[in-house]
């Protein structure tokens, strides 16, 4: 009985092994090709970069002037594109504290969704992160 339930086990990891990574492959792709895109329609385009302070830290981009950002990577940086000139971006932040002691347990934070102006000139590169201790966001040029 207990055989065949690993069998069943290691059967159900290796089906969704052979669907997850041509999905995420296919899925990278397409997105590098959009960004290549927007690249070559747009020459003007800024890149913004997410700097990430710690290593838990996910910051997402959820619109940018209402739309869906397109996004870049290059090796482990990541950002989006802008285009010169003022935009409203909608942002989050999230990380988790994990204490080595079991008494302290486990934590979750969120920088609630916020909106802000930026303003953006062309050939030059930006940073945006939240910062931790201020619980706000940070941008500015690198």
């Amino acid at each position: 009985m207990m055989e065949s339930f690993g069998l069943y086990v290691g059967l159900f990891f290796c089906v969704i092994l052979l669907v997850y990574i041509p999905f995420l492959h296919l899925y990278m792709k397409r997105r590098k090709d959009k960004a290549t895109v927007y690249e070559h329609e747009h020459p003007e385009a800024v890149k913004i970069y997410f700097k990430r302070v710690e290593i838990d830290d996910t910051l997402e981009v959820i619109s940018v002037d209402n739309e869906k950002p397109v996004i870049h990577s290059k090796g482990t940086r990541h950002g989006f594109y802008l285009l010169p000139g003022t935009h409203i971006i909608h942002v989050t932040c999230f990380w988790a504290d994990i204490s080595i002691t079991a008494l302290s347990g486990y934590g979750s934070h969120t920088i609630r969704d916020e909106k802000f102006n930026v303003t953006v000139e062309a050939n030059k590169e930006y940073l945006l992160y939240c910062n931790r201790t201020t619980e706000k966001f940070e941008f500015k040029e690198t």
